[in-house]
């Protein structure tokens, strides 16, 4: 993927949805491990693919060059770090 078409705040913004997409998928995955039928196949199976889906998001995110704050500031602490 070659984000150097993107502007400064593109760049941003496409982190932030990175970012946003991983903790919205590890929250589903958190809610669907505390349920009562928890250790059906299918609901394993369900969180072992939100977290696979976190797991990518990760990595897409460590790819994706971040913009300086001199460039700008969206007002977004990521949790992870690049």
């Amino acid at each position: 993927m070659d984000f150097t078409d993107m502007t400064p705040r593109e760049r941003a913004a496409f982190r932030a949805g990175i970012e946003t997409m991983r903790q919205m998928a590890l929250a589903a995955a958190i809610t669907l491990e505390v349920r009562d039928d928890a250790r059906e196949l299918r609901q394993q199976a369900a969180v072992a693919a939100l977290q696979g889906l976190a797991e990518g998001a990760a990595a897409l995110f460590a790819k994706t060059p971040a913009s300086t704050t001199s460039e700008i500031d969206c007002g977004f602490e990521p949790l992870i770090s690049a």
